[in-house]
Protein backbone atom coordinates (compact mmCIF):
# COMPACT_ATOMS: atom_id res chain seq x y z
CA UNK A 1 0.00 0.00 0.00
CA UNK A 2 1.53 3.85 -0.80
CA UNK A 3 2.72 5.43 2.20
CA UNK A 4 0.92 8.58 1.19
CA UNK A 5 -2.68 6.96 1.11
CA UNK A 6 -1.87 5.47 4.65
CA UNK A 7 -1.53 9.05 5.49
CA UNK A 8 -4.61 10.15 4.46
CA UNK A 9 -6.43 7.62 5.71
CA UNK A 10 -4.91 8.22 9.22
CA UNK A 11 -5.93 12.16 8.46
CA UNK A 12 -9.19 11.15 7.49
CA UNK A 13 -9.75 8.93 10.44
CA UNK A 14 -8.37 11.81 13.16
CA UNK A 15 -10.95 13.76 11.74
CA UNK A 16 -13.79 11.88 12.52
CA UNK A 17 -12.14 11.24 15.79
CA UNK A 18 -12.05 14.59 16.78
CA UNK A 19 -15.62 14.65 15.85
CA UNK A 20 -16.43 12.70 17.77
CA UNK A 21 -14.98 14.25 20.49
CA UNK A 22 -15.90 17.51 20.15
CA UNK A 23 -19.40 16.12 19.41
CA UNK A 24 -18.85 14.29 23.19
CA UNK A 25 -17.43 17.43 24.59
CA UNK A 26 -20.80 19.61 23.92
CA UNK A 27 -22.45 17.42 26.37
CA UNK A 28 -21.06 19.47 28.97
CA UNK A 29 -22.25 23.21 27.47
CA UNK A 30 -25.11 24.43 28.54
CA UNK A 31 -27.54 26.06 25.77
CA UNK A 32 -25.69 29.41 26.95
CA UNK A 33 -22.82 28.26 26.48
CA UNK A 34 -23.86 26.81 23.06
CA UNK A 35 -25.00 29.95 21.79
CA UNK A 36 -22.21 32.25 23.01
CA UNK A 37 -19.66 29.31 21.28
CA UNK A 38 -22.14 30.13 17.95
CA UNK A 39 -22.16 33.58 17.75
CA UNK A 40 -17.99 33.82 18.47
CA UNK A 41 -17.39 31.44 15.65
CA UNK A 42 -20.06 32.97 13.33
CA UNK A 43 -17.94 35.71 12.46
CA UNK A 44 -14.49 33.57 12.67
CA UNK A 45 -16.16 31.57 9.94
CA UNK A 46 -17.04 34.01 7.99
CA UNK A 47 -13.29 35.53 7.68
CA UNK A 48 -11.32 32.58 7.96
CA UNK A 49 -13.22 31.98 4.17
CA UNK A 50 -11.14 34.31 2.24
CA UNK A 51 -7.68 33.34 3.06
CA UNK A 52 -8.29 29.90 1.79
CA UNK A 53 -10.04 30.99 -1.51
CA UNK A 54 -7.38 33.12 -1.96
CA UNK A 55 -4.63 30.55 -1.36
CA UNK A 56 -6.35 28.02 -3.92
CA UNK A 57 -6.99 30.29 -6.43
CA UNK A 58 -3.53 31.93 -6.21
CA UNK A 59 -1.81 27.89 -6.24
CA UNK A 60 -4.14 27.19 -9.55
CA UNK A 61 -2.71 30.49 -10.76
CA UNK A 62 0.80 29.51 -10.25
CA UNK A 63 0.61 26.03 -11.90
CA UNK A 64 -0.56 27.71 -15.35
CA UNK A 65 2.32 30.30 -14.74
CA UNK A 66 5.06 28.47 -13.53
CA UNK A 67 4.62 24.64 -15.00
CA UNK A 68 7.81 23.41 -14.43
CA UNK A 69 8.31 24.19 -10.59
CA UNK A 70 5.49 21.98 -9.89
CA UNK A 71 7.27 19.96 -6.89
CA UNK A 72 8.24 23.31 -5.25
CA UNK A 73 4.51 25.04 -5.74
CA UNK A 74 3.26 21.85 -4.00
CA UNK A 75 5.47 21.95 -1.11
CA UNK A 76 4.87 26.06 -1.19
CA UNK A 77 1.13 24.97 -1.13
CA UNK A 78 1.10 22.07 1.68
CA UNK A 79 3.17 24.59 4.09
CA UNK A 80 1.38 27.20 3.68
CA UNK A 81 -2.27 25.63 4.30
CA UNK A 82 -0.76 24.24 7.15
CA UNK A 83 0.33 27.34 8.53
CA UNK A 84 -3.26 28.35 7.81
CA UNK A 85 -4.36 25.54 9.64
CA UNK A 86 -2.35 26.62 12.61
CA UNK A 87 -3.07 30.13 12.76
CA UNK A 88 -6.78 29.00 12.28
CA UNK A 89 -6.86 26.75 15.24
CA UNK A 90 -4.83 29.57 17.01
CA UNK A 91 -7.00 31.66 17.17
CA UNK A 92 -10.19 29.27 17.91
CA UNK A 93 -8.36 28.20 21.20
CA UNK A 94 -7.66 32.12 22.02
CA UNK A 95 -11.52 32.74 20.94
CA UNK A 96 -12.71 29.62 22.83
CA UNK A 97 -10.77 30.17 25.86
CA UNK A 98 -12.24 33.82 26.64
CA UNK A 99 -15.77 32.03 26.52
CA UNK A 100 -14.70 30.65 29.72
CA UNK A 101 -16.39 27.38 28.83
CA UNK A 102 -16.51 24.39 31.42
CA UNK A 103 -12.80 22.45 31.69
CA UNK A 104 -14.41 19.22 30.86
CA UNK A 105 -15.35 20.85 27.33
CA UNK A 106 -12.07 22.13 26.99
CA UNK A 107 -9.95 19.07 27.60
CA UNK A 108 -11.87 17.17 24.56
CA UNK A 109 -12.03 20.25 22.52
CA UNK A 110 -8.23 20.20 22.51
CA UNK A 111 -8.02 17.07 22.64
CA UNK A 112 -9.82 16.81 19.27
CA UNK A 113 -7.65 19.45 18.48
CA UNK A 114 -4.23 17.91 18.63
CA UNK A 115 -5.23 14.75 17.29
CA UNK A 116 -5.86 16.41 14.04
CA UNK A 117 -2.34 17.93 14.36
CA UNK A 118 -0.53 14.72 15.20
CA UNK A 119 -2.23 13.22 12.10
CA UNK A 120 -0.96 16.08 9.81
CA UNK A 121 2.48 15.72 11.18
CA UNK A 122 2.36 12.44 10.09
CA UNK A 123 1.22 12.95 6.90
CA UNK A 124 3.85 15.22 6.30
CA UNK A 125 6.70 12.83 7.91
CA UNK A 126 5.27 10.36 5.20
CA UNK A 127 5.83 12.22 2.40
CA UNK A 128 9.05 13.63 3.28
CA UNK A 129 9.98 10.26 3.81
CA UNK A 130 8.10 9.06 0.58
CA UNK A 131 10.36 11.73 -1.82
CA UNK A 132 14.03 11.45 -0.15
CA UNK A 133 13.77 7.68 0.40
CA UNK A 134 12.71 7.47 -3.52
CA UNK A 135 9.65 5.55 -2.76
Amino acid sequence: MNLQLVGLIVIFAAMMASRRMSEKASHFLSDEDKERMFNAYSSLKKISLFPIIALFLSYFICLTAFKDKLPQLNNIFIGLLFLYAVITYTMQIFKIRKLNLPKEYMKKYMAGKLIIFGSVLFFAAIAAYSKYAGL
